[in-house]
């Protein structure tokens, strides 16, 4: 109808919500057929990949060829997300159904890998800073760390992790420029607690 699409909440969506990816193509050159899939959310928004918490949220939607930058779209016609790839490391749970739309056909499809989905707001948010500054806007600190292992913290399956250690400071940084130091450990950010490093790296590059 030549509309916009309607902007949705990814609040609304949650795990064993069903969702369509809007785009994607079979390829064949100029005979390409544009395709859609469908699946359900498996993991909601805050996923968590190697310990570090990320702001998106992961179906079971075959990625198909062109999907990256894709719609994410709710049962009710809203767009909730935006397709930014897969997460190879794991596997989908399978606990829904999945497939793809050709035409006016449905055809079931096993998606291995998680495809993993920007919440809209997210998206919306990366696109005014497109639109203001032409790049993407990222904190930056200024050091190399490590994650803290305390031996004596056991945890199921891992060892108790405690924060990060600074390894190094580079000059001139807002790091040092704050006093830090190699062999600093740094256990919380912004009021946030910090367990490892990926998680320390994604809330400096959030601020």
């Amino acid at each position: 109808s030549g509309q916009p699409a309607r902007l949705g909440e990814s609040g609304l969506v949650a795990p064993g919500s069903p969702v369509i990816v809007v785009g994607g193509l079979v390829a064949g050159g100029r005979d390409a057929v544009p395709m859609s899939s469908f699946g359900v959310v498996e993991v909601d928004r805050g996923l968590v990949v190697r310990y570090s918490e990320l702001e998106m949220f992961r179906t079971n939607t075959p990625l198909l060829p062109g999907s990256i930058g894709a719609a994410v779209v709710s049962m009710d016609g809203r767009v909730v997300g935006m397709v930014a790839g897969s997460l190879a490391s794991a596997q989908t749970t399978g606990g829904g159904l999945s497939g793809v739309i050709y035409g006016n056909r449905l055809m079931s499809a096993h998606c291995s890998s998680p495809t993993l989905v920007v919440p809209i707001e997210r998206a919306q948010e990366i696109a005014a800073e497109l639109r203001e500054y032409g790049r993407i806007m990222r904190g930056f600190l200024g050091i190399q760390m490590q994650t803290m292992v305390d031996q004596a913290m056991p945890v199921v399956g891992e060892r108790g992790r405690v924060g990060v250690l600074v390894q190094s400071v580079k000059p001139g940084s807002p790091a040092q420029r704050a006093g830090l130091r190699p062999g600093d450990r740094i256990l919380s950010y912004s009021g946030s607690e910090i367990h490892v490093a990926d998680e320390l790296a994604f809330l400096i590059a959030s601020t």
